[in-house]
């Protein structure tokens, strides 16, 4: 299968994270997806798909929203694969979708159900856009329009808190956010639900295995145990307890597997942009 992303034009480029795609023929290949911190709008224009979160099995046709997860889901990729999204950083999708994006956890909505009443505009002309070029430029024209009639004083709040929270490298203490913020803790978690999706803490340590998974791939310890100590787990044994609620497996058992889209958006930096 083939893979390509694309960077956002500059005008759009604090907002948008990227645009992929991903095409060609699966055997049943099952792709496990680690959470990445960022919501998307994914478009299928291969063969019906599903995704798997836990018991819950969405259909994946046509256009739909994916938001924040909070632990692994399982795509299985099958027949002709034809995929194309849009990826926000994790402060920006509240810009164009207008939702609580706590609302979206752990979800697959078709776009329609998402959006309507919202005066956003339909997307189903991006179904027959034909390339990836048409498709980006179709995207652009979509984008202004939502931005056109978006509050951005909601923005620079959600700013300020990523901001804050980026401060934060060794530990996380929604304490000492409020303080920085000069807000009560209560409101910060309320920011952060509204607008990214995650609670601060949980944003926070999706950022930090975003580290450990970009760490691992490019082999830069000389096993797990220095890996835990490097990101301040007290043993091992709590750092593979960590990483397994998030990513569904041990770490020796994802290193064995290498995810091929989960490594693809292993980017830590780019959970810290905002506008």
């Amino acid at each position: 299968m083939q893979f390509n992303e694309y960077v956002p034009c500059e005008k759009y480029s604090s907002l948008v994270k990227c645009f992929w795609s991903i095409n060609g023929e699966a055997q049943n290949k099952l792709e496990r997806i680690v959470p990445g911190g960022c919501a998307e709008i994914l478009f299928n224009l291969g063969d019906p798909l599903t995704i798997e979160k836990g018991s819950d099995v969405f259909e994946f046709k046509n256009v739909i929203i994916g938001g924040q997860i909070t632990g692994h889901v399982n795509i299985p990729l099958k027949g002709n694969i034809d995929i194309f999204a849009i990826r926000f950083y994790p402060s920006t999708a509240h810009q164009v979708l207008r939702s609580d994006m706590d609302d979206l956890n752990d979800s697959f909505y078709g776009y329609s159900e998402v959006v309507s009443n919202k005066q956003i505009p339909s997307l189903d002309h991006m179904l027959v856009a034909g390339n990836d070029k048409n498709r980006i430029q179709a995207l652009n024209t979509f984008l202004e329009r939502c931005l056109s009639t978006y509050d951005s004083s909601r923005q620079v709040r959600v700013n300020q808190c990523i901001d804050a929270l980026n401060k934060q490298t060794d530990h996380f203490s929604k304490y000492d956010l409020a303080a920085e913020l000069k807000v009560t803790s209560r409101r910060v978690e309320q920011i952060f639900s509204e607008l990214i999706g995650l609670r601060p803490k949980l944003f926070w340590r999706i950022k930090r295995l975003q580290k450990i998974v970009n760490e691992m791939r490019l082999g830069m310890h000389h096993n797990l145990t220095q890996l835990a100590y490097h990101f301040d787990y007290f043993d091992q044994a709590h750092f593979n307890r960590d990483f397994k609620m998030l990513t569904g497996i041990p770490p020796k058992e994802y290193l064995n597997e290498q995810p091929f889209l989960s490594s693809k958006f292993t980017d830590p930096e780019g959970l810290s942009q905002a506008l």
